[in-house]
């Protein structure tokens, strides 16, 4: 036997607003938004500009170069950076040179 089941939506107590969405979700909803818009503004999450980024990405190579250094002087070993900027040099000086007559 086949049992009718009716719904009456005016015994709800949870009022949903046009999306279907509870006071609270519709809160939770705007709030995630907000934020999503603050953090689309920023580059990386974190910077203002293009102009903050960049600088903050020198600064880190900086300090990376540093840290490099010191460690080379610590273990006694030759720089890395050093050895690649001779290198670079001796290219320069080769292309130079086979330019020559």
């Amino acid at each position: 036997m086949a049992e009718t089941l009716t719904y009456d939506p005016s015994n709800d107590t949870t009022t949903l607003n046009e999306e279907g969405l509870t006071p609270e979700e519709q809160d939770s909803l705007q709030v995630g938004e907000e934020m999503a818009k603050k953090e689309g503004e920023l580059l990386a999450g974190k910077y203002k500009d293009a102009e903050e980024l960049e600088k903050a990405y020198v600064e880190l190579q900086k300090s990376l170069e540093r840290k490099v250094m010191k460690l080379a002087k610590q273990l006694g070993t030759p720089n890395l950076l050093t050895q690649k900027k001779e290198l670079k040099k001796r290219k320069k000086l080769r292309k130079i040179l086979q330019q020559l007559p």
